[in-house]
């Protein structure tokens, strides 16, 4: 199995994937005792389930702990800044399972809705604990995914993404989310504002352009603007910069790093901008929320 180290940016991101082919997945085996693994903490826009191949790990994921024991899974969510830890002495390695969100769409906005959304959306837990069954599975379907990748026979792509649907039944079970519909637009306005908020999710630490993100689902300016208000009753700028606040909450919390790195790293332009919008979310300043946690 590919054996891999955490590369990331300044802001503590890690690079996106680079998938094989078409395919929406990737798997490689992780050492948590291994310079470049072992405390780094990072974030990616993929979603990410691990399962422990040998030995004991410890896991810090958005200001949570999990210690797991050989054979015990978790799911990570997109954009959860997270880094493991050996617990043990000897081999601490897990199998990392990565993939896109597309992959377990289903490709029918209804079904997305109901088993996907709820468990990946801005308000959905960073990570949870897998049960047995499902890490068991897991663990069964990165080998089989693992084999898959590595033939690239005819149509693998989607035997791929049949192996992570089977997959996410056993996810969603453990999540515990109930249907979380989104609440108004059509089938294909749905289908698009999700590619709109994966591209705001992968590069909220940008400057990022209304014509940017209205590019990434290839409709007009005006067109955005308008799914936006529909399904998510949000501007498309109100989406980004509630985004951008979430992301530096966490860092608030799990950093030192000064108000206007964080204001920085999450993509606004300058410290006062940042804090006042802050001020304008959550009725105080950055600097207050920080000292009275």
């Amino acid at each position: 199995m590919l054996m891999k180290k955490i590369s990331v940016d300044g802001n503590g991101r890690e690079a996106p994937e680079v998938m094989l082919g078409n395919m929406p997945a990737i798997v490689y085996e992780m050492d948590a005792e291994a310079e470049g693994i072992r405390g780094v903490r990072h974030s990616h826009g993929e979603l990410q389930i691990v399962v422990i191949s040998k030995g004991s790990i410890h896991f810090e994921v958005e200001g949570e702990d999990f210690n797991l024991e050989t054979g015990e899974g978790l799911f990570i969510n997109t954009g959860c800044q997270h880094a493991a830890f050996p617990l043990a002495g000897g081999p601490c390695t897990y199998t990392c399972l990565k993939f896109t969100s597309q992959a377990v769409s289903f490709g029918d906005y209804t079904l997305t809705g109901r088993y996907v959304t709820p468990v990946i959306n801005e308000g959905a837990a960073g990570s949870f604990r897998l049960d047995q069954r499902a890490s068991d599975l897991a663990a069964e379907t990165a080998q089989r995914i693992e084999l898959l990748l590595e033939e690239n026979r005819f149509c693998a792509e989607l035997e791929v993404i049949r192996e992570l649907i089977h997959l996410w039944i056993e996810v969603y079970r453990c999540s515990g989310r109930k249907e979380e519909l989104l609440p108004g637009g059509s089938y294909s306005e749905k289908t698009r504002i999700l590619t709109m908020c994966d591209y705001i999710h992968k590069n909220y630490a940008e400057k990022i352009s209304l014509n940017d993100i209205a590019n990434s689902a290839f409709v007009s300016k005006g067109e955005c603007c308008r799914i936006f208000k529909r399904v998510l009753q949000l501007s498309p700028f109100q989406y980004l910069v509630r985004y951008r606040l979430k992301l530096s909450v966490q860092m608030l919390s799990e950093t030192d790093y000064s108000i206007a790195q964080i204001a920085q790293q999450v993509g606004f332009c300058s410290s006062s901008y940042y804090t006042k919008c802050f001020r304008r979310e959550y009725n105080c300043a950055p600097h207050r929320y920080r000292t009275e946690l």
